[in-house]
């Protein structure tokens, strides 16, 4: 009960989902707002305790109890998120964040200049502030930062969602590029069908914590079987990105 003695309300974020990722894969997870989506993310991540139920990593349980659990997921994996300005300071230089992120983790501050490349953008941009940036040039920026600690695993939060459709196709084949090169498994979570179709060969559907389809992207794409999916398919307005032909 609260201070005022009413009853306590409960609310169930995510209900008995099981979702696995294997190396180098590209998994969607889709579904409103509310659904489940960031929660199951920062769950992976041990940024979340579950209530009930394990998150494994290489098949050893995450035990926050063991903090040498969670530490070594930190190692590896990164969350990028929807907004880059506001991970970003304004005040600091690109260079100074990018430095910052690689002697936290051990490693030469001359790869920032590296890391620009990788991401498509020149090392002279390492002298600017966030604010001298275009939205998808400072995505490029938040993914080159995430790279620094050289993940395993990205958890990509809504990361394309505040994109126009052109540049939000720019971002997903370099992510694409990006994953193909560096053995990434991504974990790409939108409220849009049509942009987990262009990027995830595998996907989970998710409506009000629960997992409601699962599988094939181009499979549930043609043939959806829940009708929540179906409302999905036919809430995105104008011209529908085709898929990148990824296997």
């Amino acid at each position: 009960r609260d201070w005022r003695g009413r009853p306590k309300t409960t609310f169930t974020a995510v209900d008995d989902v099981s979702v696995a990722l294997w190396p180098g894969e590209r998994v969607g997870l889709v579904g409103e707002s509310g659904s489940g989506k960031s929660t199951i993310g920062r769950l992976l991540l041990g940024l979340e305790k579950p209530d009930s139920g394990v998150v494994l990593l290489d098949g050893k349980p995450m035990d926050p109890e063991h903090p040498e659990t969670i530490q070594e997921m930190r190692r590896w994996a990164q969350l990028v998120f929807q907004d880059p300005f506001s991970a970003l300071s304004p005040r600091m230089t690109i260079g100074n964040a990018l430095r910052e992120v690689l002697q936290r983790h051990g490693r030469p501050e001359s790869d920032a200049k590296q890391l620009m490349h990788d991401v498509g953008l020149q090392p002279t941009d390492l002298n600017k502030r966030p604010g001298g940036f275009s939205g998808g040039q400072r995505q490029r920026i938040v993914i080159a930062r995430a790279l620094a600690i050289r993940p395993r695993f990205l958890v990509l939060d809504e990361s394309v969602a505040a994109l126009d459709a052109h540049i939000q196709q720019d971002i997903l084949k370099l992510l694409h590029r990006l994953g193909e090169e560096r053995g990434l498994t991504y974990l790409f979570i939108s409220h849009d069908l049509a942009v987990i179709r262009s990027f995830c060969p595998r996907v989970f559907v998710l409506q009000n914590g629960k997992v409601v389809e699962s599988g094939d992207t181009e499979t549930i794409w043609s043939q959806p079987q829940h009708p929540y999916t179906q409302q999905l398919l036919n809430s995105r307005p104008g011209k529908v990105p085709e898929a990148m032909g990824v296997s």
